[in-house]
């Protein structure tokens, strides 16, 4: 029986960055990652294909709504061409995992596959923001988790890890929870979430069902749009258009995640509700831009990303 594990998160909460330090674990084992990208443009699956591991992307939709027939039947074709140990799910932040269940619960794949854990990444510097913003997404990620993993740790206090934990809590009571830095977690306690174990106990409970309806409603509020780039960059000039994102006059931008080309490889960058942060990477590539809002003025967005040379498309 194949093992799945679910790793769900709310936009730019840690989830590719989590993904990789897992399969540090499972490098030995045949592997197979699901992402799932709300937009257009294919981000996540380009870094984590870097690493050398296979990756089926799925992008443009939700596998827990628009997308679930093809969610379904990657998941059948997978088993049946590659037979592998692991299917490690990434599924847009603006998903359910009640929705995910549902299909891995349907019809002959719960016979042949088996969810030893769903994880859902939580986003420290921002929890209370989203908690607000995601609503039903909020609540569903939350509650059907049987790990939560706290990212971001380092950049909050005490005081404010403390309302978090005690907010979760709330929402989600059986959960093993972590909040310690991913390079500080164990081998051994990473070990043992895959396999669905907490650190302390294990607790079975019911799937909570999030009002669908509702949940459509949330997601429809939301646009993608993707932007091609072939000119180069500096660190600074980056910097300063990401900077001007978080501007009224341009909508809601809530992610923003890519690559740029720069004079000695390309720059990678990640952007959330005015944080960011960017790195430098010696591959050359394509560069490419994803953005996920609300209200998007998309061409006053395409504006900032030199429009002389760069083609725009999304929803």
């Amino acid at each position: 029986m194949v093992k799945i594990h679910i790793v769900s998160g709310f936009l730019g909460a840690g989830k590719t960055t989590f993904i990789k330090r897992l399969m540090e674990i499972l490098r030995n084992e045949k592997n197979v990652i699901i992402e799932n990208e709300f937009g257009e443009v294919s981000i996540d699956g380009d870094v984590v294909k870097k690493e050398g591991y296979d990756v089926v992307e799925l992008p443009s939709g939700c596998i827990c709504c628009s997308l679930k027939l093809d969610f379904h039947e990657a998941i059948q074709n997978i088993i049946e061409d590659i037979n592998p140990d692991n299917i490690i799910i990434e599924p847009t932040g603006l998903g359910t995992l009640s929705g995910i269940f549902e299909v891995l619960n349907f019809g002959d794949l719960k016979e042949k596959c088996l969810v030893e854990n769903a994880i859902t990444v939580i986003d420290g510097e921002g929890y209370f923001e989203q908690q607000e913003v995601f609503g039903e997404f909020f609540k569903d990620q939350i509650i059907n988790a049987k790990t939560l993993f706290i990212s971001k740790v380092d950049n909050i206090s005490v005081e404010e890890l403390n309302n978090i934990i005690d907010s979760l809590r709330q929402i989600n009571s059986d959960a093993n929870m972590i909040y310690e830095s991913l390079d500080s977690l164990s081998a051994d306690n990473l070990c043992l979430l895959l396999k669905g174990k907490t650190l302390e106990h294990q607790v079975m409970k019911d799937i909570y069902i999030s009002s669908q309806k509702k949940a459509m409603e949330e997601v429809h509020d939301f646009q993608s749009m993707g932007i091609s780039i072939k000119s180069e960059h500096s660190r600074n000039q980056l910097e300063k258009k990401l900077k001007s994102l978080n501007n009224s006059k341009l909508g809601i931008v809530y992610r923003a995640k890519g690559n740029v080309p720069c004079c000695d490889g390309s720059l990678e960058f990640n952007y959330v509700k005015g944080r960011l942060s960017i790195t430098h990477s010696n591959l050359k590539s394509e560069g490419k831009v994803c953005i996920i809002g609300k209200n998007l003025k998309k061409f006053r967005i395409n504006m900032i990303f030199q429009p002389r040379e760069v083609k725009i498309y999304g929803k």
